[in-house]
């Protein structure tokens, strides 16, 4: 059984006596990003738009759609129903506006930055494609839901759609703020698709809202939402993309939000996430509120989305040696911002007069990490840790000293990539407080990994 359908058969097994006495289970959510069927272009306006360049130049009457393939991009085409300049001026433009950025604007509030990929001035046609995000305003809002694209199946709490109960909510509190996070109802045909065809789909909807009856404050919202995606991203080991936000004022006017989600197509991928069926405790859902509370400290709140790019590019697909460039950044990055910046375990001064793999290492013993090679999985001799390996495998990388690294076999690079990985994962999850269990993907045989606490608990 892959690793998603091992989460998914945990995440909706519920007991027949829950099920039974359901007259108090709540509703579940439902995604604001309507999709049928796995990798449905979605629709998002249709109408009236014009396109600007300092001054009105084309006003347009065509339609905004969000599509997956070859690229997930927000495109539009449109024919065009009036000019500001001359046809002339115009057709010199056309032929420039590779070059050319313009604003899209809509009577109905939505605004984005447009390219123009493709036209025809006899025709009038013209299309293209939206930078960013396509969007209204948003206002301070009484209650926010948003969209999850691809994130592996969640337990929880049981909700209810129609007669179907089945567990699917995780619960976040952010001061004032509370998050809801449910598993679309239909979640085993989404899953069920995305295993057999891959690509994209609604797996999750959200809810934003304060529990005191005050408008939640759009910045706070923008800021929870990129911490949400960041960790969610985290948790699965790749890029999980939030692409929709509606909104409702306390009038109960409506304001919408598409994004272009820069989130990986889908993949049955192992990382160090148990997934909620195995966190009886919610450990999970207090490590995403400790992301979200790093994510309203300054200095954390360039480094953690710097930190978790080069994560989630490690675990991408590519050259081993490549990625573990990245590991190895991380690795460095996160060793002076703990004991240098955060603890101040070390002035600066000490940071540097250390080679490079003594500061991962002190990072590793400052967070009760085992820092010795599992010789099971890696057959490389002639080093005294982990971190001396990992330095020694950066160093010939970047140097191009190949002598060592000739030697090793796909297989044992590999395995040195997934050593550091899992420091820092690990690292990771110490600085974010996380106390429950992870995945140790470096122990196995033919079905890798096996749930442990993580160190720094099991050494209290």
């Amino acid at each position: 059984m892959n690793v998603e359908s091992a989460r998914r058969r945990q995440a909706v097994r519920l007991s027949k006596e829950k099920a039974g006495d359901s007259a108090d289970v709540e509703d579940a959510l439902v995604s604001p990003l309507k999709m049928n069927f796995v990798n449905q272009a979605v629709h998002l306006y249709s109408g009236e738009f014009s396109l600007e360049d300092g001054i009105e130049i084309f006003q347009l009457n065509g339609q905004v759609t969000l599509k997956w393939y070859p690229e997930s991009k927000i495109e539009w085409a449109g024919t065009i129903t009036g000019l500001g300049i001359s046809v002339e001026k115009a057709e010199n433009l056309l032929q420039e506006s590779v070059f050319r950025t313009y604003k899209i604007m809509t009577p109905t509030g939505f605004r984005g930055e447009a390219f123009i990929s493709r036209f025809d001035i006899e025709s009038g046609e013209l299309a293209g494609s939206i930078s960013g995000a396509f969007s209204q305003p948003l206002r301070p809002a009484e209650r926010l839901q948003f969209s999850v694209v691809n994130f592996y199946g969640t337990a929880g709490e049981p909700i209810r759609h129609l007669n179907l109960v089945y567990r699917g909510r995780m619960r976040v509190r952010h001061g004032a703020y509370r998050i809801l996070f449910d598993q679309v109802h239909n979640y085993d045909e989404t899953y069920r698709s995305l295993d057999e065809l891959g690509g994209y789909g609604v797996t999750h909807a959200g809810l934003i809202e304060r529990t005191d009856g005050q408008p939640a404050d759009p910045k706070t919202v923008n800021e929870l939402i990129d911490a949400l995606n960041w960790v969610l991203s985290f948790n699965a080991g790749r890029s999980v993309g939030i692409c929709s936000i509606h909104g409702s004022d306390a009038q109960g006017n409506m304001f919408k939000q598409y994004r272009v989600p820069a989130v990986d197509s889908w993949k049955n991928q192992a990382n160090w996430c148990p997934g909620v069926g195995n966190d009886p405790e919610d450990k999970l859902g207090r490590l995403v509120e400790n992301v979200m509370g790093k994510f309203t400290i300054p200095h954390w709140q360039q480094t953690l989305p710097r930190l978790l790019h080069w994560y989630l590019s490690a675990k991408s697909a590519g050259f081993a040696e490549n990625r573990l460039v990245s590991v190895h950044a991380a690795l460095v990055k996160l060793a002076w911002k703990v004991l240098v910046e955060e603890e101040k375990v070390l002035s600066a001064q000490e940071f540097e007069r250390f080679p490079v793999d003594m500061q991962i290492r002190r990072l590793l013993q400052f967070c009760a990490i085992p820092a010795a090679i599992p010789r099971h999985t890696i057959r490389v001799g002639g080093y005294a840790d982990g971190p001396q390996l990992i330095a020694a495998y950066y160093k010939e990388t970047i140097h191009a000293n190949r002598r060592n690294l000739q030697a090793l076999s796909d297989r044992d690079k590999e395995a040195i990539l997934q050593l550091g990985v899992q420091y820092l994962e690990l690292a990771l999850l110490h600085l974010l407080g996380y106390t429950g269990r992870y995945n140790n993907l470096l122990l196995g045989g033919e079905r890798p990994g096996r749930l442990e606490p993580v160190p720094w608990i099991k050494s209290l």
